[in-house]
């Protein structure tokens, strides 16, 4: 291999275990203009000479030498005067974990956080010490939310934060204490019903309009999809009053917090935007559940079915609904050109897709 003549910056070292060595490993020479030999030994001829934070290849192992390819020169140097340097993979992987580490998606979104990739490369260097730090900062930062909600007698999201705290540490038998005590009924009693009006009109919506909407409402948000500039909230305190029902012999759902009615079943398969909006036409024409006023749901109406944490059906979405709605249209559109916003109920976010693409269908109507 050619040789380099400065050092990557921030790649990951660990100190050499000569035994411990395999092939294909890369190394960094760490002693100044280091002697390098034509054979694992210093009685050996002297063929070259390589400089400190140069990296290399190393081809095989003798007793306490390491062999190594110099400009397509085989020759030896001494494993005491190099060290090891994380591969290619880890640094990737670092350094994507990184990036959602600075953006606080933690543990969620399930397919974008920090701790599965941190994860990954504990797997492949379980002694990775800068790993281990980031995942106690990330439990650190989990314990001081719980703490700050739990000041706030917002036992719900308290809860969900302690739980992600025990996925990053879950010996912590002081924090399974307090998780024990907030689960208890007379901590979490009922709190009046909350009515929220949603918007109900369609609209063409902006990313700061989404991450408004948020807070505003209290909606749960669990996926933490701040690497769409969305708010970083993970759950909110919104509580819905569902019932079950029929309208005509049709299930239905009514929320009496949104007071909206949901038709309980949709279609199996997803579809594009614009056959979305032919599908609720279809249900008006035919007077489905005896009614005409059904229309796609707005973002908000939407975004009041998220829930906290996944049912067992790998949804953030009440089992009422089913499992058929992984993700789901909304009517409104985004300022991106043929776009449209959608709800994943899967990941627990709110996203927004080119119209052509497809996605479930929850029916809405306002019940007064």
């Amino acid at each position: 291999m050619g040789r380099y003549t400065s050092m990557i910056l921030c790649i990951l070292v660990i100190g050499l275990v000569p035994a411990l060595i395999t092939g294909a490993d890369t190394i960094m020479i760490t002693g100044n203009r280091l002697n390098v030999r034509s054979g694992p030994g210093r009685t050996y001829d002297i063929i070259s000479i390589v400089n400190k934070n140069e990296q290399f290849e190393m081809l095989q192992q003798q007793e306490e030498w390491v062999q190594i390819s110099v400009e397509g020169v085989l020759g030896w140097v001494p494993a005491a005067a190099i060290t090891v340097v994380a591969d290619n993979a880890i640094q990737r992987l670092i350094k994507q974990a990184d990036y959602y580490f600075q953006r606080q998606q933690f543990t969620t979104p399930a397919e974008a956080n920090a701790y599965e990739l941190y994860r990954q490369v504990l797997q492949i260097e379980p002694d990775n010490v800068y790993v281990q730090k980031r995942i106690q900062q990330m439990a650190r930062t989990y314990k001081i939310w719980a703490e700050r909600a739990k000041e706030k007698n917002e036992t719900e999201k308290a809860v969900i934060f302690y739980q992600r705290y025990l996925y990053l540490i879950p010996d912590d038998e002081q924090v399974k204490g307090v998780l024990r005590l907030l689960d208890q009924p007379d901590v979490n009693r009922a709190k009046p019903l909350k009515i929220l009006r949603l918007r109900s009109e369609p609209g063409t919506l902006s990313q700061q309009h989404i991450v408004h909407i948020i807070p505003k409402y209290s909606f749960h948000h669990p996926a933490d999809w701040t690497k769409y500039g969305l708010s970083p909230s993970i759950t909110g305190n919104i509580r819905h009053d569902y019932s079950r029902n029929t309208a005509h012999g049709v299930p239905v759902v009514l929320d009496h917090a949104t007071q909206l009615m949901w038709l309980q079943q949709g279609p199996t398969e997803p579809m594009a935007w614009k056959n979305a909006n032919e599908y609720i036409e279809q249900l008006n024409k035919n007077g489905v559940a005896g009614y005409t006023g059904w229309r796609l749901p707005t973002i908000e109406e939407l975004a009041s079915l998220l829930e906290p944490r996944k049912t067992q059906a790998g949804l953030y979405l009440d089992p009422l609904f089913g499992t058929d709605v992984l993700w789901c249209w909304s009517a409104d559109r985004s300022p991106s050109p043929n776009s449209a916003w959608y709800i994943s109920f899967n990941s627990g976010g709110i996203q927004q897709q080119p119209i052509k693409n497809t996605a479930f269908v929850l029916a809405v109507r306002s019940q007064y």
